[in-house]
């Protein structure tokens, strides 16, 4: 039986704002609408500051990911256009679990963020196949998956909505 720390992957995600995007584009008017402005300047003003974190009007410009082996920390960054850096971690993440025998996902925000954001973009590409299920299983309810997954966040959550930043973490 495998320890613990040795089938964690922490990991985390990388996306930028669509450089395809404008007036053009055919999602530009629901992002007006999200934004509540008619202001072209004002409506690309705050795409550019907050689209990344949407998944249908950015990308993911790479994938971190870490692991513990034989004691060494182990890193990667998946990098390139983005199916690649998909297929490339989904594809790590099948090794990881031939070689580990489970996993146990950690990151920070990766319950409420990174997970539902990969399948979006995963669905972007793989419209037809399902998300992987050892990912997949990381949208359950929490009190059913910790043993699946360590959100930073949300186990140092305040009260209520207020959770602990990165940054306030490492105080």
């Amino acid at each position: 039986n495998n320890n613990i720390n040795e089938n964690i992957l922490s990991w985390n995600i990388i996306s930028v704002p669509s450089s395809e995007f404008g007036k053009n584009h055919p999602l530009y008017e629901s992002w007006m609408k999200k934004k509540k402005t008619q202001d072209e300047n004002e409506g690309m003003e705050a795409f550019y500051k907050s689209a990344g974190f949407y998944a249908e009007y950015s990308k993911i410009l790479c994938i971190s990911a870490c692991y513990l082996h034989k004691g060494k920390i182990r890193c990667t960054l998946f990098t390139g256009e983005e199916k690649d850096v998909i297929d490339k971690f989904i594809l790590a993440c099948e090794s990881f679990i031939a070689l580990k025998g489970s996993i146990v996902s950690a990151g920070h925000n990766i319950m409420q963020h990174s997970v539902p954001y990969l399948r979006k973009r995963y669905g972007h590409y793989y419209p037809m196949f399902d998300f992987p299920k050892y990912l997949s299983d990381l949208e359950e309810k929490p009190w059913t998956i910790s043993s699946k997954v360590w959100d930073i966040m949300t186990i140092n959550a305040g009260v209520g909505e207020s959770y602990a930043s990165l940054e306030e973490l490492a105080y």
